[in-house]
């Protein structure tokens, strides 16, 4: 009905989308003497197109998933040589590349995914043709023009071929696509291990160097986390607490899953003892032993590579350095008492470390007065953590090691997994918050019910759904994994009325501890630097 109503109010209710684009571009908003003098619609008349008529006929076009549509807007890009105007069609067939998927009732899979433009992007009859005109665009598309097409691609999260494979080809020859291909594999699902060594050039200093940083410690290769730790010392400290890009960087190491399957090479590297690079492995290995995640082994390993080291000065002086890069405080008491360390310069890496970390909080520690959050009553760990703030960057190395990352994300780039926490606490107040982490049974937000599938050979899975079809049904276990389920080979579906959250997560933390998680999430949705 509206495609037939854009026909007659085009006054062509005959001609293809294609034609009556050229046609109204043409005809809208220009003098009648213009249009007269003119005559049919050409070249000329489109060069005088007003802006806001052609925008308005695109706006309408990309919303009309209609196959006729489709092929118009395709047969005008094959001839359209004006730049700015090939790359509003392109845009128009991104969008028009999804529509939106059928709701079930219970939630958008892993909602709230708010990138846009659809909660449930789904393919088509048309996404094919659309897919295979944007590859072969891709295939022809070198320089600026590619660095524009492969922002729209990302924009409308399409992926027409091998975006990646093409932009790793342009990178080869063209050093000035670097930071674009960095920024496409930081936000990969995804790295393919043959962009290590063009992820090796792009981790140097400039403009590349975060992205690619990132994409590195994604890929978790042992030569990846080598080239990784190899930068760290030369990533930038440019922001404030927190928001430096040493500090972004050097967190999503102390997140990585790829950390305790490498924990042997930070070992090696840490023993070594030769600079910043030593002492950023120590900072990895902290981060590691303190996790209350994961495999026991690698955290055990680590732990007993610490108490090595912390035997000799001189890897004394390298650990108490590394806990102040890392703003690691479970060897407090420790630190401390090394400000009188018979070693001058232990004691010297002592005083520095307890400037740079929360003092107050290092001395309590230490002393042992602070009770964990499993001595307290619910209640009072409530009343406390409402008026009383935290460290947010200790807050974000908690996060990590609790096993929050496990199961949520706090980016929009990230591949979604449970509840989404970048927002939060726009949507909680802090003491619901709270109690949503101490007792996650309490409330289970929409979209997130535990589902328990018997299958017919009697195995049982459960998890939560982040994807159903009619034929498969994708779930996301306790440990973070996605399973895909055949419908075919289920039994019995149930609801349980349990988080797949586990309580107690927090117990072996103290309430100022919590205090941290709390505004480390609290300035995820502020923007706090």
């Amino acid at each position: 009905m509206l495609l037939w109503f854009i026909f007659l109010f085009w006054g062509m209710p005959c001609c293809p989308p294609d034609c009556f684009l050229d046609r109204r571009a043409d005809r809208i908003g220009r003098p009648r003497s213009r249009r007269r003098q003119n005559g049919r619609a050409g070249s000329r008349g489109r060069a005088d197109t007003p802006s806001a008529a052609r925008t308005g006929a695109l706006r309408v076009l990309q919303a009309l998933h209609e196959e006729p549509v489709v092929d118009g807007l395709m047969t005008r890009l094959k001839r359209e040589a004006d730049s700015v105007q090939r790359d509003d069609l392109v845009r128009a067939l991104c969008r028009l590349y999804y529509v939106e998927g059928k709701w079930a009732g219970d939630g958008w899979g892993t909602r709230p995914d708010n990138r846009g433009p659809y909660y449930q992007p789904e393919r088509w009859a048309a996404s094919a043709k659309i897919n295979t005109v944007l590859s072969e665009l891709l295939e022809r598309t070198t320089g600026e023009a590619a660095v524009r097409l492969n922002a729209l691609f990302a924009l409308h999260r399409v992926q027409p071929g091998d975006v990646i494979g093409r932009l790793m080809a342009l990178a080869e020859k063209d050093e000035t696509m670097l930071p674009t291909l960095a920024e496409n594999l930081a936000a990969s699902d995804t790295v393919p291990a043959t962009a290590l060594p063009l992820l090796e050039r792009a981790a140097k200093p400039g403009k590349a160097q975060v992205n690619a940083m990132f994409a590195l410690i994604k890929l978790g290769s042992a030569d990846a986390m080598r080239v990784a730790l190899t930068a760290m010392p030369t990533v930038p400290k440019n922001g404030s607490r927190g928001d430096a890009a040493s500090d972004k960087v050097s967190n999503a190491l102390f997140l990585s899953p790829a950390l305790e399957n490498h924990h042997r090479y930070f070992e090696a590297e840490a023993a070594k003892q030769e600079g910043l690079t030593s002492a950023w492995a120590d900072a990895a290995l902290l981060q590691l032993a303190a996790r209350r995640f994961g495999a026991p082994e690698a955290r055990e390993r680590a732990r007993f590579a610490l108490d090595e080291g912390w035997k000799q000065p001189a890897r004394r002086a390298q650990i108490i350095r590394a806990a102040a890069l890392g703003r690691e405080t479970t060897r407090a008491p420790a630190i401390v008492a090394a400000s009188a360390d018979a070693d001058p310069a232990v004691a010297a890496a002592a005083a520095i470390a307890t400037l740079k970390l929360d003092v107050d909080a290092i001395r309590a520690e230490a002393g042992m007065k602070t009770p964990t959050i499993a001595e307290l009553k619910a209640d009072d760990v409530l009343t406390q953590v409402v008026g009383q703030g935290g460290d947010r960057v200790r807050g974000e190395q908690l996060y990590a090691q609790a096993g929050c990352v496990a199961c949520h994300t706090v980016r929009a780039n990230e591949p979604m997994k449970g509840p989404f926490l970048g927002n939060i606490t726009a949507l909680y107040r802090r003491r619901e918050l709270a109690e949503a982490i101490l007792d996650p049974n309490k409330s289970i937000a929409q979209g997130f019910v535990t589902n328990q599938f018997t299958m017919k050979d009697g195995s049982v899975r459960m998890g939560f759904v982040t994807r159903e079809a009619p034929d498969v049904v994708a779930i996301r276990d306790l440990t973070g994994q996605q399973q895909d389920v055949r419908v075919a080979d289920v039994a019995k579906r149930e609801h349980l009325p349990i988080s797949l959250m586990p309580a107690g997560l927090m117990s072996g933390f103290t309430v100022r501890d919590l205090a941290g998680l709390l505004d480390y999430l609290e300035s995820l949705a502020s923007g706090a630097p």
